[in-house]
């Protein structure tokens, strides 16, 4: 039985031990991404999902790591998959800009009204709309939109 709670204890501590170094991993991925050395942010990404394929965040960089590279397909595809496995707000912020980026308001508009439903009064998020609303010439929807970001 001793050995049995000292086999279990190491292996907590392993496994405890994985999580902080992914999550330096991904503080790296994004220091890279942000000083335009995007191909090894890329690349550390892909390493920590094969550690944790639940790590989010790694996605959710590819995405926007993607987009900011205007690979506007990739990006979406990314958002997609993240979306479809977890209804994540930072996937939803991503894919978001990257229809605002391209001019897609229509497509903008349908996923903020997605992403309010699961996470009301999210004040990115409806700001996002407003942008959209407003970038369509509907301005009587942009400041009702604005006037409910005020009043969270």
């Amino acid at each position: 039985m001793k050995q049995l709670f000292i086999l279990l204890f190491i292996s907590c501590q392993v496994f405890s031990q994985e999580k902080p170094n992914l999550d330096e991993l991904f503080l790296k991925a994004k220091d890279l991404a942000h000083s335009e050395q995007r191909q090894e942010a890329l690349a550390i990404c892909e390493q920590i999902i094969a550690g944790d394929s639940l790590y989010w965040d790694a996605y959710v960089l590819k995405g926007r790591i993607y987009a900011w590279d205007k690979k506007w397909d990739k990006s979406r595809v990314i958002f997609n998959e993240v979306i479809n496995k977890k209804k994540y707000a930072d996937a939803y912020d991503g894919k978001l800009d990257v229809e605002i980026w391209t001019s897609n308001f229509r497509e903008a508009l349908k996923i903020a009204d997605e992403a309010l439903l699961i996470y009301p009064h999210n004040t990115v998020f409806l700001l996002k709309k407003a942008k959209a609303s407003n970038s369509l010439k509907e301005y009587d929807a942009s400041i009702s939109i604005l006037n409910e970001l005020l009043a969270v």
